[in-house]
């Protein structure tokens, strides 16, 4: 404990104190958690519910008129020119102005009164910085007909957001939240008044942070993807499966919009056996890291002590270091008192720092702890 030295670091992003060895120092970064940290349950799914829907239309669909799916007496109705991009340059529509946006009967061709109006500012100061004008509460709303008397350009494009907070009709949707990277397909489900939609009543488009263009196709399970997606892990990899569900409910149009994130990995590393050396309060152990794309790793893991046929969790150590291809991780684990007894290593967990990937592997040589799903490869 002589050459110990405190120093203070980021192993994720979040500043931690660190404590290093003198031999360890200069390769990689070491954190023990002043209490034992709980397993991690990787999160296999994500659920979620929507009472409302969004469609792109140009602006010659606007001045001739929009018919609005609506089942709510007080929905909110959002319009929001939307950016294109040309040859690397932005180019944004035409404001739109209030008051030449108007909500008309579909049968008697009259004007529908709208209770609140909401101006560009009003909406910024909402939260909407996006140039959006809204319509709210207008009652009499089922043959509602969204058109602007405005001299919009016809290619221009505008997005109409349709809100119904009190609508009884809700889209639930539940996706496979992690993406094997070699897998052409993402578990997707869809219910809207507890049925599901067919495929052809489903639209779907990918959203990515380098604008991918990718198509994607629904078997009512299922979302398939017509070519490989580039960016891997949580950091570039995360991406949105957008889909517009349109169903008949009692000879009345419906339309749902939900945006399902997702995260596309890869198994990027793989760890070898562990190695133990026990000196006094200390257990040095150590494991061999296979890396397949270079870059930093953590590893997380929980010393455990075997005692009668049961495992005692003793203390949780988190390094971090480069790896270009193979390096040995080193985990110096201070116990409070005299090391002793058979140890053992559990909650493993492997975390591909530059894309933020997390792998957990399997745990070895101990046979009393249950492996974590999703094992990544030991070598």
């Amino acid at each position: 404990m002589k050459n110990m030295t405190f120093l203070t670091c980021s192993l994720t992003m979040c500043a931690l104190p660190l404590l290093f060895s003198g031999q360890v120092a200069a390769k990689q970064t070491v954190y023990q958690y002043k209490q034992v940290q709980a397993k991690t349950t990787p999160q296999t799914s994500i659920s979620k519910t929507s009472q409302e829907y969004w469609q792109t239309y140009s602006g010659k669909e606007l001045k001739a008129g929009i018919e609005l799916s609506i089942t709510d007496n007080e929905p909110l109705i959002r319009v929001a020119p939307k950016a294109r991009f040309d040859n690397g340059q932005v180019f944004k529509p035409k404001g739109l102005e209030l008051k030449q946006l108007k909500l008309v009967d579909k049968q008697t061709r009259k004007e529908l009164k709208a209770q609140r109006k909401m101006s560009q500012q009003q909406m910024r100061d909402a939260g909407f910085d996006d140039g959006s004008i809204a319509l709210a509460s207008i009652g009499q709303s089922k043959n509602a007909i969204l058109k602007t008397e405005q001299a919009l350009n016809d290619s221009d494009k505008y997005l109409v957001h349709v809100i119904e907070k009190r609508s009884k009709h809700i889209l639930k949707a539940k996706n496979q939240f992690k993406k094997a990277h070699k897998s052409d397909s993402l578990e997707l489900e869809l219910e809207l008044n507890g049925k599901k939609p067919k495929k052809q009543q489903v639209q779907l488009r990918l959203n990515s942070s380098n604008d991918e263009q990718v198509n994607l196709e629904f078997d009512g399970n299922s979302v398939y993807f017509d070519q490989p997606l580039r960016e891997l892990g949580a950091r570039n990899g995360y991406y949105e499966i957008e889909a517009l569900v349109t169903m008949d409910v009692n000879g009345e149009q419906l339309k749902r919009s939900i945006k399902m994130p997702f995260s596309n990995e890869l198994q990027t590393a793989s760890v070898g056996s562990e190695s133990y050396q026990v000196a006094n309060n200390r257990v040095d152990v150590s494991i061999p890291v296979t890396a397949d794309m270079p870059g930093r790793y953590s590893i997380k893991a929980t010393l455990a002590e075997r005692q009668k046929g049961k495992l005692k969790k003793l203390a949780t150590i988190e390094v971090a270091r480069h790896v270009d291809h193979v390096d040995t991780f080193d985990l110096p684990f201070q116990l409070s008192k005299k090391a002793k007894g058979k140890y053992t290593l559990v909650d493993l967990e492997l975390t591909d720092q530059t894309r933020m990937i997390k792998m957990y592997p399997s745990q070895g040589s101990s046979d009393n702890v249950d492996d974590v799903t999703l094992p990544i490869r030991r070598r």
